[in-house]
């Protein structure tokens, strides 16, 4: 039985991988705000 639950952690870490690549990219999403606000966006937005 301790063996199934590590099997359902582990499966619960690979889904908080991809979760935190969501995170990350909605930090960059954050940064690309604030870049907006400069006059360069759209230089780093090919």
């Amino acid at each position: 039985m301790a063996r199934g639950g590590s099997s359902s952690n582990m499966e619960r870490s690979r889904t908080s991988h991809p979760c935190q690549g969501h995170q990350k990219k909605k930090s960059k999403s954050v940064s690309k705000e604030v870049f907006v606000e400069e006059p360069h966006p759209p230089s780093l937005s090919p």
